[in-house]
């Protein structure tokens, strides 16, 4: 009997220092909107030190570049990336020009984190159904 399986399409990880984070909102705060959605800026200035939360964001969004084949310098921006968090996994949604290219080939992407110390990792896995045999 066939049934749906899952077929990853893509892997990235990205190790960020959350200092960089720390700084880099310290000294560019108004460049946020241009990384971040309004939903993303609103769950990270929740936590007490929204800048581990803002780091976590960015290393998912570098991942999921990473996971898409893309370079972080493409001509894709980083608020067509948008980080979904919940308590197990992050779900990712793409809009815009990065929905068109990769919205019809790609199912699911999904982003875990953990943060170590000093660090934080993110993972992506972009995932599409495909019948199993």
């Amino acid at each position: 009997m066939a049934g749906l399986n899952r077929r990853t399409l893509g892997l990235g990880i990205d190790v960020l220092k959350v200092v960089r984070m720390k700084n880099f909102i310290s000294t560019h705060e108004k460049k946020l909107p241009r990384i971040f959605s309004e939903q993303e800026i609103s769950w990270a200035l929740q936590a007490k030190k929204s800048f581990v939360r803002f780091a976590f964001l960015f290393a998912a969004k570098e991942a999921v570049f990473k996971c898409l084949g893309l370079s972080p310098t493409s001509f894709f921006r980083w608020n067509e990336i948008e980080i979904l968090p919940s308590k197990k996994s992050s779900q990712i949604k793409l809009k815009n020009s990065l929905k068109e290219s990769f919205g019809k080939t790609t199912e699911a992407i999904r982003a875990v984190w953990r943060r170590e110390r000093s660090h934080v990792v993110a993972l992506a896995v972009r995932e599409k159904k495909c019948a199993g045999f």
